[in-house]
């Protein structure tokens, strides 16, 4: 079996091949940080399993290189590790039926979720999806933000105070690592937490 890890930081890519090493049976095994590192490899068609290390930066460029794998060798497995579950990622990655874990399991939870891929025990795309990035509330709350309603009217259509409200918005400019309302209007959109079509507040 011929695995690929592609990651944002060596000592993940470090750390997954060792673990990789230690449990599964494979033929070969090679680590990229950056996608341009491995479409230079020569013999990049022949990968059993492709493991990905994705977050709410790298996802779009992620998801693309996954696609393009997919087109180009279908008996290749994708599997997405990430520390949430995001509306968008959920869509576009069920198309090609890449697999969703949780990074933030222990070593040997991944180990034997990788193989049960491998294996094909059943699983689908989603069997083992991280958390998701937002609470209920806040998504609640940033469609309401997002529609124009100003945090007072937010606070009195979902019975909390205006603190509250402006603690949520916080959290969620944290999750999406923004700097302002208006940027995690448009992160949301991004992420898939509002709909393209979604008609945002001239205000932002």
């Amino acid at each position: 079996m011929d695995i690929v890890v592609l990651g944002s930081k060596r000592r993940f890519t470090d750390d997954l091949t060792e673990l990789i090493t230690e449990n599964l049976s494979y033929l070969s095994i090679r680590s990229f940080l950056k996608r341009d590192e491995f479409f230079e490899q020569k013999d990049n068609r022949r990968i059993d399993l492709l493991i990905v290390e994705v977050n709410t930066r790298n996802f779009g460029r992620r998801i693309d290189f996954a696609y393009e794998m997919a087109d180009k060798n279908r008996q290749t497995k994708i599997v997405f590790l990430s520390d949430y579950l995001l509306p968008a990622w959920t869509k576009r990655a069920s198309r090609k039926d890449i697999y969703l874990l949780d990074k933030k399991k222990e070593g040997v939870e991944i180990i034997s979720q990788l193989s049960k891929i491998i294996n094909g025990d059943g699983c689908k795309s989603h069997t083992f999806a991280p958390e998701k990035l937002l609470t209920d509330r806040e998504e609640e709350i940033i469609k309401l933000i997002a529609s124009g309603k100003s945090h007072k009217q937010v606070a009195e259509e979902l019975g909390i105070v205006r603190t509250t409200v402006r603690n949520h918005l916080s959290n969620i400019s944290e999750k999406f690592e923004t700097r302002s309302q208006g940027e995690s209007m448009i992160k949301a959109i991004e992420l898939g937490f509002l709909d393209i079509n979604f008609e945002i507040s001239e205000e932002f």
